[in-house]
């Protein structure tokens, strides 16, 4: 199975690895050299790519939901403490 370098590999537009095998596999035995990365890429790596990036995509969205709802529930939190304290007590605001 011929070895290539991260940087040989092309994607075509429909999707297809020119210049390298259709097995896949990383190699990291003696041929390569120290701190070399060497990739043999199948034709389905960058369908799988793509479908990893629309996880991390999915999951960065659902923290930002989940982030905004903490702060929009601490802030109204907040708000109406600081109402009930005006009413009842006068305090929170200098008029």
């Amino acid at each position: 199975m011929p070895r290539i370098k991260k940087s040989d590999a092309a994607v075509a537009a429909d999707g297809k690895v020119r210049g390298v095998s259709s097995k896949a596999r990383v190699s990291s035995k003696s041929g390569a050299r120290s701190g070399e990365l060497v990739l043999l890429a199948d034709a389905g790596y960058p369908v799988w790519l793509e479908s990893q990036k629309k996880q991390v995509h999915a999951a960065r969205a659902r923290a930002a939901l989940a982030v905004n709802y903490e702060l929009v529930r601490i802030y109204h939190k907040i708000s109406s403490e600081l109402v009930s304290n005006l009413l009842t007590n006068c305090r929170g605001f200098t008029l």
